[in-house]
């Protein structure tokens, strides 16, 4: 996405080539638009686009919420074939609720994971998961064996982490990119101007014993953050 439908557009064009399933695509930002406005946005995007597009509900970063009706609406489009939902869970409900199955609805609430994953909320996606791989899969098998206790306590762990990483002195992103690329994963996942984790951090966090447990990839009980 960007802060404009022609800007956007070319972005899409850009990507079409590669072997993607989608495009995912945000409200424009920066400047205030209305929920009619937003419809005639996606719709014009869906049009053009050769992959099918999905939805990025954002309102904490574009400023902007894709009320409920007008998610309805858009899902009536045929290219237009789900949605992310980043927002409180509250907002998501009707959605859910009031949708078919065939337009997914994926939803980024880390700290209920256990709560929605009870509840038949299937489809999840967080920036988090990446650094926690092993977590999220002891999620999903304790969920396919009903095991709701085991669930609850691999939760506590990945509520506990997520505070842990945003109360950090480091910048968020570059305190998961020292953590990534103590796993192995090469890369910078912080964007300029974040600086990056210093020496002095990196011990620190380091020490942390759900770091330490971050590190080793084991989902067991819970450590105090």
């Amino acid at each position: 996405g960007d802060t404009s439908f022609v800007r956007t557009r070319e972005r899409i064009r850009m990507v079409e080539d590669c072997a993607i399933d989608g495009v995912v695509v945000i409200s424009p930002y920066f400047l205030k638009y209305s929920q009619s406005d937003l419809i005639a946005y996606f719709e014009a995007l869906a049009d053009l686009s050769s992959r099918p597009l999905f939805l990025y509900d954002l309102p904490q970063t574009t400023g902007t919420k894709l009320e409920v009706e007008t998610v309805l609406q858009l899902a009536k489009h045929p290219n237009i074939r789900g949605i992310k939902c980043s927002d409180h869970f509250t907002t998501i409900r009707p959605v859910i609720d009031r949708i078919g199955e065939e337009f997914r609805v994926i939803v980024a609430q880390p700290n209920l994971m256990d709560v929605l994953l009870q509840a038949g909320v299937r489809e999840h996606l967080d920036g988090i998961y990446i650094v926690v791989p092993e977590w999220i899969e002891a999620m999903v098998e304790a969920t396919l064996a009903k095991d709701w206790n085991r669930l609850a306590l691999v939760q506590q762990d990945l509520s506990a982490l997520l505070k842990v990483l945003t109360t950090f002195s480091a910048p968020l992103f570059s305190t998961v990119t020292t953590l990534m690329n103590q796993r192995g994963i090469r890369g910078n996942f912080a964007p300029q101007p974040m600086r990056p984790v210093t020496a002095a951090e990196r011990e620190q966090l380091f020490a942390h014993p759900l770091i330490q447990k971050v590190l080793a990839g084991k989902p067991v009980a819970s450590v105090e953050a």
